[in-house]
């Protein structure tokens, strides 16, 4: 359940950093795709250091300093795609 609400609380901290810093990060298709790529191996890193960092610090730490900064940038840089995808459609309007 806690794994859960942090997963929601990355999403959200994540959006909220693409919609708040528009600038911020990839504008074009391919850029956002290569972000999106580096945070999902950011993602996939995130998993040996919690378990690392719980065994050394604690849970919360792990929870606080591994895996919700891993989820905030992971949703944000699927923000930054959606973005990207929105920007190749905006000369239809």
């Amino acid at each position: 359940m806690i794994v859960q609400a942090f997963a929601v609380g990355g999403a959200l901290i994540g959006f909220w950093l693409t919609v708040r810093f528009p600038s911020l990060g990839p504008q074009s298709l391919g850029r956002a795709l290569v972000t999106l790529f580096i945070a999902l191996l950011a993602l996939d890193a995130a998993v040996p250091i919690f378990a690392l960092t719980v065994r050394t610090l604690g849970v919360q730490a792990a929870l606080f300093g591994v895996l919700l900064p891993a989820l905030a940038i992971f949703f944000w840089a699927a923000g930054c795609m959606i973005r990207a995808f929105t920007s190749l459609t905006s000369h239809l309007r």
